[in-house]
């Protein structure tokens, strides 16, 4: 019998993991479309810095708790940090190629 068929699985731990690190980096987006914090001295590039570091710290601390002795729950809890920090990479990957295309087209249109 390996550790797959013993350990409880635990969808409800993974989500929470996953909605935490994915709530604080849709708040940051959230933030910076509105210019919640512009009036305290917040600019795009600290917002693109607190967006990064959500998703760098979900990742890690996924990867350190995939190795926690004692593993049932931290195996769901790194699994929803991982796949949050996953969809993290994606989306700034996706908008990042975005911005590029536009701005691709935009010097290219003789603007």
């Amino acid at each position: 019998m390996d550790d797959l068929e013993r350990s409880p699985r635990r969808p409800g731990v993974a989500f929470a993991a996953f909605l935490v690190p994915f709530s604080l980096m849709f708040a940051v987006v959230y933030f910076e479309f509105n210019n919640t914090f512009a009036g305290t001295g917040w600019q795009s590039g600290e917002s693109a810095g607190a967006f990064v570091l959500v998703w760098v710290a979900a990742f890690i601390v996924g990867v350190v708790l995939r190795f926690v002795p004692g593993r049932q729950p931290w195996d769901s809890v790194a699994s929803g940090l991982l796949a949050a920090a996953t969809l993290g990479v994606v989306i700034s990957t996706i908008a990042l190629i975005l911005v590029w295309v536009l701005f691709a087209q935009w010097a290219g249109s003789g603007v």
